[in-house]
Formats: C-alpha cells, structure tokens, sequence
C-alpha cells in the first residue's frame, strides 16, 4: 500500500461526507429548494453530468499522456461518457426524439434497464437470485482487477482493500447500488424524499470516477518510476 495514493481517496470520503451533509441540511432547512435539486436537469443532476465528462476526459488525456498507454484509462474515460450520456438522457436534453420503449418502459437512460429486470425478477419473486447475481458481479468485477493490477504492476495483492485502485472501484459500485436501491423503490421513506439522496449519490459516484482517474494514474507513474 503506498500512502501518498490513499490521500485521494481520503479526501473524496471528506468531500463526499461534506456535499451530502450540506445538500441534506439545505433540503431540510429549505424544502423549496426540491425543485432545484432533484427535478430534471436540476443543479444535482447538471453536476452529476459534469463530473462524469470530468473524468472521461481526464481518463483520456492521461491514457495518451501515460508511458506504456494503460487501457485501463481508457476504460474509465469510456465509463464517464458513458456516464455522461446517462445523465443528459442520451442527449435528448439538447435533441428531442423518440425513445425506444420496452414492455412500455421508456428508455432514456442506463438505469431504466436496470428498472426492468427489477420488475421482471420482482414479479416472478426472484429477487434474491437478483442480489445473487449482483453480489457474483461485483465480486468478479473486484477479482478479476485484482488479477489484472497484479500483472500489471507485477505485484501481490494480498489485501485487495488496500489497495487504492481497488478500494475506489468498491466505493464506486457501493455508492451505485445504494443509489439504484433508492431509484428502485426497495428502499423508501414517508416522511422524507429520498430522491434528494439519490441524486447526490450519483453525483458523488461521477466525483469518484474523477478521483479514481487520478488515482490509476498516479499508480502508473509510480510504478514506472520503481521498474
């Protein structure tokens, strides 16, 4: 584990932490800022969108920047337009068209397929193969880039936790599900609106993305300057 990299991630639990506490305070204190916060290309929303086209860009610049061009970069950049198309709907907020629709579900978004299999493995009481096959995904997910790191760096991980490329795309897929947990409806409150959170949950996983950019490249230039 290499101390100066675990700053980063530091630092964006604290930005994390302070951004949901203000937003959460504002809300509460001043419930007619909802409208400002959560509806369709809400400040929440527009910054979610920005930091997802921060780190796409950041990825790509630091792919052709890197010495022995990690594609693993590339990858995360690819992860934040994807991201960033998300967020503006696939452009229908600058371009109005008609979205495809499936079993009369509009897609104009990544997490509305998502929606779908909800609905699909709810109705037919599946959910728990539903968890099921989430937890092997992200498990898988969090293996395979052990292997990956490893061979890349030639290096063994034996806490995959500490490393900070590792620990940051945990952070990432956590602050996801609990956001699609939210958006899902498998998690709800009647006394408060828990669209607010997941909104700002999503932003935060764009500001992970950025940070997690920066972290991958600081591991590269690191470890090129020891081989």
């Amino acid at each position: 584990m290499i101390p100066k990299l675990t700053k980063k991630t530091h630092n964006f639990l604290i930005l994390f932490g302070v951004n949901i506490a203000i937003i959460l305070i504002v809300y509460i204190l001043f419930p007619s800022t909802e409208a400002y916060l959560v509806k369709e290309n809400s400040l929440i929303e527009n910054l979610s969108a920005i930091f997802f086209g921060i780190a796409s860009l950041t990825g790509f610049i630091f792919f052709f920047k890197s010495k022995n061009r990690s594609y693993g970069l590339l990858i995360l950049s690819a992860l934040g337009m994807l991201g960033f198309m998300d967020e503006i709907s696939f452009g229908k907020v600058f371009i109005s068209y008609e979205s495809p629709s499936i079993n009369n579900k509009t897609i104009d978004s990544i997490h509305d397929f998502l929606t779908i299999a909800y609905n699909f493995f709810k109705t037919n009481n599946l959910l728990p193969l539903l968890v099921f096959i989430f937890l092997l995904f992200t498990f898988t997910i969090l293996y395979l880039l052990k292997k990956k790191i490893s061979k890349k760096f030639n290096t063994e991980i034996k806490k995959p936790m500490g490393n900070p490329i590792i620990r940051m795309v945990f952070i990432i897929i956590f602050i996801i599900a609990i956001s699609q947990l939210i958006d899902l409806g498998a998690v709800k409150s009647s006394n408060f609106n828990l669209a607010i959170l997941e909104e700002s949950l999503e932003m935060n996983a764009g500001l992970a993305l950025v940070f997690l950019t920066f972290i991958v490249r600081d591991e590269i230039k690191y470890r090129n300057t020891i081989n």
